[in-house]
């Protein structure tokens, strides 16, 4: 009996001429998604691993399109190309949700002329508390940086406060770029470093450094 209820579902899950599957289980005989892979202990990962003399390497890719499969249609902005999500047991009750999530989706019109989407990353985590993933970091299209908001403005655009750890010295001298740091824990001042390396106090104490 146990053997027909895996035939019949094993049947289920072909389709097509060429008895293609539509689901496929690694480790389960009852695949939750297209492909559910089950191990109990060390060894859940898939690993891809190419070998070749040239700088190719080991891809995993996602596809996206509307339409049907017989009529494919351009995907349009704010469509989701790939996700990359973890997925946390949090008990009986509730069992699995949703913990974080990493999203490419469409950042604009799309052009067939133009050969390309423009697309966006989208970083979204739990708070711990009522199910649900909020945004925390995007990279736009444009190569814009949003932290705690999702239209930057600049190629870094932080909403809140921003925290620099203090230090002894300036890093190392970059050509064509200059740093702010915070010197020290005690006096815990602010210094702009030129890319020659000169350091400029910003502040002292409670104001302003004297010019």
């Amino acid at each position: 009996t146990a053997g027909k209820r895996r035939g019949g579902r094993t049947q289920a899950k072909l389709a097509g001429q060429h008895s293609t599957f539509r689901e496929i289980g690694v480790g389960t005989n009852d695949p939750a998604k297209a492909t559910h892979i089950l191990r109990e202990g060390v060894g859940a990962a898939v690993l891809v691993e190419r070998i070749q003399p040239d700088v190719n390497a080991g891809a995993f890719q996602g596809r996206r399109a509307r339409g049907t499969e017989d009529a494919r249609a351009a995907v349009v902005s704010g469509d989701d190309l790939l996700s990359f999500e973890g997925i946390a047991y949090v008990g009986a009750t509730n069992g699995y949700q949703a913990a974080a999530r990493i999203v490419y989706e469409v950042d604009g019109s799309v052009s067939d002329a133009a050969v390309g989407a423009p697309t966006r990353m989208t970083f979204l985590v739990s708070s711990g508390s009522g199910g649900s993933l909020g945004e925390k970091m995007r990279i736009t299209s444009t190569g814009k940086v949003g932290i705690g908001m999702n239209d930057p403005s600049t190629k870094l655009t932080v909403e809140g406060a921003v925290t620099l750890k203090e230090q002894a010295a300036a890093d190392a001298d970059v050509a064509a770029y200059g740093q702010v740091w915070v010197k020290t824990a005690t006096p815990n001042e602010l210094y702009f470093t030129t890319d020659a390396g000169n350091d400029i106090q910003i502040t002292s104490g409670t104001s302003l450094a004297a010019a």
